[in-house]
């Protein structure tokens, strides 16, 4: 296979209590990770750009008609749409290199779901958690979110220093990524309130903004949690 069709796959496969059982089978180019494929048309109605567009929008409505992160995700609101947030889920999650299995409330499933397709639909807002999609963890803890998202943050800070871009170690541009996100999620909340019987996927949705919402506030918390875990690099004698 030549690098031009290089891509990595990710497959969730959710199985309901009802006996119901849905599969999403993604591909995405190995290299910038966006996604390869998009739900058949015809798209609903909602995933039109003016539609509930998000304030923060970077996208033009005369080269998009449609709303890329509402397209990707048509299809799983049209699985979710009448399941309550609180309903069993058990979901297996497939990749190259490994097999994750577990059951969780589908507002949870739903929230670690959509956090990877937005952040590979071509959407501008989403597109800063493309990399902490690459190493996707399915149905992650408040800490190992936290964890993750700083350390792919610090990790771009880096990436850019290389570039021999100034860049400094302070998290204001992940704040700043994360209000964003904030005002993408309500506006996707309004999208997809009128096509849902349930509240499952609202309810993924909202889950996913508390955190945006926290995430400033829980920061500085967690960040002086984790000091004890990184005492050996405060040492002198470490070589740096």
């Amino acid at each position: 296979m030549s690098k031009m069709h290089e891509t990595y796959d990710v497959g969730y496969h959710c199985s309901f209590a009802s006996g119901k059982q849905s599969a999403y089978n993604f591909s995405f180019d190995v290299h910038t990770f966006l996604s390869l494929h998009k739900p058949p048309e015809p798209w609903p109605e909602w995933t039109l750009l003016d539609y509930h567009r998000c304030p923060n929008c970077k996208l033009d409505v005369t080269q998009n008609i449609h709303c890329p992160a509402a397209i990707h995700l048509s299809q799983i609101v049209a699985d979710f749409h009448d399941l309550e947030a609180s309903a069993p889920l058990e979901v297996k999650v497939v990749t190259k290199n490994r097999t994750v299995s577990l059951t969780s409330s589908s507002q949870s499933v739903l929230s670690s779901l959509m956090g990877m397709v937005l952040a590979t639909s071509g959407c501008p807002v989403a597109a800063p958690f493309r990399p902490l999609a690459r190493f996707h963890l399915p149905v992650s803890s408040d800490d190992e979110t936290m964890y993750r998202v700083i350390s792919m943050y610090l990790m771009s800070r880096f990436v850019v220093r290389r570039k021999g871009k100034t860049s400094g170690l302070e998290l204001n541009g992940l704040l700043k990524i994360y209000r964003d996100m904030e005002q993408l999620n309500k506006a996707l909340s309004n999208r997809v309130a009128s096509c849902c019987k349930k509240d499952a996927v609202p309810s993924g949705l909202k889950r996913l903004n508390i955190y945006a919402h926290n995430m400033p506030l829980a920061m500085e918390e967690y960040l002086d949690r984790l000091n004890p875990l990184f005492a050996t690099y405060l040492t002198e004698s470490t070589v740096v």
